[in-house]
């Protein structure tokens, strides 16, 4: 029962104690992305005194006086370990552990004190038990000691491997071979049982360093993994410095040796450095597709500018394609922007509005002389079509018909025949608010009708302005809109109440003057 408690709770220890670390440090959230540029342009491993490394780190100065000074010092470290000049303490039993301890390190400056310590770093194990090279980095870490015996040992690594039932931890196994093996007494080791990589051994291990008051540490690993595990730790003694003031030297690195394993590359680093500083792995990049001007004719190129963004900075992308835009078809279209990012295809959605239009028939004049059909067609798709309307007023419906390709509009000779000679204005709503006018002209004559025609041609006609004269006579109002009209009297040249008016007046100066002649007769 007691083991089966030890697995949950150090499962738990797991959960909520390695797989989700605590920082000591957050970084502000404006400058996050910058600094995990900076690091991958430290990756590239240049120069010492790269302009873009200062570019960046000079960007994210504004954000935060301590970001910058825990990413400078991390700079200057990086470049430190990754230049020619770093030294890597190697140790080897056969060369230089005759007398059990690690001479190498006698001018590492590190100095025999219980304020120093040897924190060894695990590896993973194989069916629950070490595997040679986890045991190497144990007598290597007992000769450090050996050569400094009042310093403190920390080891650190959690359950991991396949095929391990009763979660052996890599810590718990080390600090008995270092016991049973190396004949290291119990009470200068340390063990963090819960670390699954290298960062989380660097988190873990630092809280137990600031517990019990140690000053410095060197880092004991193999060979090839000296120089990411002293990065790494620097990295957290600096997040632990200007987040909790607790201040950690680290002095040195000791590696076992394996033959033929070179040191791990620059990129292994900085993905492991932008996890341990809590840092966005990948800096995004984000694009922008600007429609300048979205209302267009048929007959315009598409105004369209693509941007890429990355740290705030844009930069156009000029080489882009366009799919499934009509430039005939009105109304609003979805059409796609189609560019590479990063080296991948992207598509973006972007809307565009093609203006609506007749496409012929608009302008019409109507001869009442000589009537027929007016056809209009318009740009417009006829499932969109929501409304035909004569003066403001819906047409009625038996004044027309229609057809598609797109929208074809025919006004019957019989209702246009009725309508009152002059200009009219013809109305199409498609969707809610699209619409379309044109103007119609009654001709009471071909004469007139010749007339508007030619002033349509040549810009010339004015809607607001009465037909030609004498071409005005006997007209009529509409009588085809659904609502009820009321019809008006014109004038006209001949009127038979004046005649009549005429005629008394004649027939009474006759009656008067043969009323005299008779008297004077008489």
């Amino acid at each position: 029962m007691k083991k089966v408690l030890f697995v949950l709770t150090l499962m738990l220890s797991m959960v909520f104690g390695s797989v989700i670390p605590t920082f000591a440090y957050d970084f502000n959230e404006g400058d996050q992305e910058i600094y995990s540029a900076y690091i991958d342009e430290l990756a590239k491993n240049t120069t010492e005194n790269d302009a873009e490394e200062e570019n960046l780190l000079n960007r994210g100065e504004q954000y935060s006086n301590l970001d910058y000074a825990i990413m400078k010092n991390v700079g200057k470290k990086w470049n430190e370990l990754f230049m020619n000049n770093w030294k890597p303490y190697i140790y080897s039993p056969e060369e230089n552990g005759k007398d059990g301890k690690a001479t190498v390190l006698a001018n590492s400056g590190i100095s025999d004190s219980e304020k120093h310590a040897f924190v060894c770093l695990g590896y993973q194990l194989k069916d629950g038990e070490m595997l040679p090279e986890l045991k190497g980095r144990c007598e290597t870490v007992a000769a450090a000691a050996r050569q400094f015996p009042k310093t403190k040992i920390y080891v650190s690594g959690g359950p991991t491997g396949p095929n391990n039932p009763d979660q052996h931890t890599e810590a718990r196994l080390m600090r008995d071979y270092l016991v049973n093996e190396c004949g290291i007494d119990s009470s200068r080791v340390y063990m963090d049982e819960r670390a699954m990589t290298t960062v989380q051994n660097a988190e873990n291990t630092f809280a137990m360093l600031q517990e019990n008051g140690i000053e410095s540490i060197t880092i004991v690993t193999s060979n090839y993994h000296t120089r990411r595990g002293t990065l790494l730790y620097y990295a957290e003694s600096q997040l632990f410095e200007y987040g909790k003031g607790y201040k950690c030297n680290i002095i040195g690195n000791l590696g076992y040796y394996i033959e033929g394993k070179d040191l791990e590359p620059a990129s292994h680093a900085a993905r492991s450095l932008k996890q341990i500083l809590g840092l966005p792995n990948t800096v995004k990049t984000t694009s922008q597709v600007i429609n300048n001007q979205y209302i267009y004719d048929e007959n315009d190129l598409l105004d369209i500018t693509v941007y890429e963004e990355k740290l705030g900075a844009q930069t156009e992308i000029k080489d882009y394609k366009v799919k499934n835009y009509d430039p005939h078809r009105a109304g609003l279209q979805t059409i796609d922007v189609i560019y590479l990012l990063e080296g991948k295809e992207t598509t973006s959605k972007v809307n565009v509005f093609v203006k609506y239009k007749f496409i012929s028939g608009d302008n019409s004049v109507f001869d009442k002389s000589k009537a027929s059909n007016i056809v209009l067609k318009t740009n417009g798709v006829l499932d969109k079509l929501t409304g035909i309307y004569l003066d403001d007023k819906e047409l009625d419906e038996n004044a027309y018909t229609l057809a598609s390709g797109s929208t074809i509009l025919t006004l019957k000779k019989e209702a246009l025949s009725n309508l009152s000679n002059g200009n009219h204005k013809i109305k199409l709503v498609y969707g809610k608010e699209d619409k379309i006018e044109t103007n119609l002209v009654i001709a009471p004559d071909s004469v007139t009708a010749a007339e508007v025609a030619k002033q349509i041609k040549n810009n010339t006609y004015n809607p607001n302005n009465a037909l030609p004269a004498s071409t005005t006579k006997n007209t009529k109002h509409n009588t085809s809109t659904k609502t009820n009209n009321t019809t008006s009297k014109s004038a006209e040249t001949s009127d038979p109440t004046s005649i009549k008016e005429l005629l008394f007046m004649l027939l009474g100066s006759l009656g008067i003057s043969f009323f005299l002649l008779k008297k004077k007769m008489s």
